[in-house]
């Protein structure tokens, strides 16, 4: 899950007070769970549930699921919550999906561009700060996992896309066959060399080599 790397990474980065307990869990009811509470997760609980937010709005708006809007709808207050402390990584959002709700308006065939859409509304969520000596490279970490995240997605999605006459930016590419995956893997882009130095700056972080039990 690409947010639970963000916690990971920006824990280990900025190391937060973090308060540990052990709860049941409704979802996981056999024994009790442990949690972990800091600034950081909470951060990132937030981000988490703007991002479900918009992907509920845009399953109703693609499919008109009703159940998404009603769920979309329960979190509305929140979501506007969220909006309020963190109006940098919103509109940064906000920003980078009206552009990708434009390609797909007009059935944009290039595959790369309009996954970057996809990797600009996550970059800002990955600058836990603006300006800092990590901010950067964690813009650049998260442009490329919202980039893979949307092409993973679209890959996984063209056949009911397909079907259900969606947009799929595979659609217009020669690589709707699921099979050219198979004997072709270069059209998905691989990370820069460059990200890669970023992860290799990064992730080894201490802090997360040793978790609490």
């Amino acid at each position: 899950n690409d947010m639970t790397f963000l916690a990971l990474i920006l824990s280990g980065l900025y190391e937060p007070d973090e308060k540990y307990r052990s709860i049941k869990c409704l979802i996981h009811p056999i024994g009790r769970k442990s949690l972990v509470k800091s600034e950081i997760i909470d951060y990132v609980a937030d981000m988490n549930l703007i991002l479900s937010y918009y992907n509920l709005i845009d399953n109703y708006n693609d499919e008109k699921a009703i159940l998404s809007k009603s769920l979309a709808d329960s979190i509305k207050e929140d979501v506007n919550q969220i909006c309020e402390r963190y109006p940098r990584q919103v509109n940064s959002m906000m920003d980078a999906l009206a552009k990708l709700e434009e390609a797909e308006h007009c059935k944009e065939e290039n595959l790369s561009l309009v996954a970057n859409f996809s990797g600009m509304m996550v970059e800002e969520i990955f600058a836990y700060y603006d300006d800092d000596i990590w901010s950067e490279d964690l813009r650049e970490i998260g442009f490329y996992i919202g980039k893979f995240v949307y092409l993973m997605d679209a890959y996984e999605d063209i056949n009911r896309d397909i079907k259900k006459q969606n947009y799929n930016p595979l659609v217009y590419s020669d690589m709707s066959d699921k099979n050219c995956f198979n004997v072709n893997p270069h059209p998905i882009p691989a990370i820069s060399a460059s990200t890669q130095s970023s992860y290799h700056a990064i992730l080894p972080l201490p802090r997360n080599s040793n978790p609490q039990p």
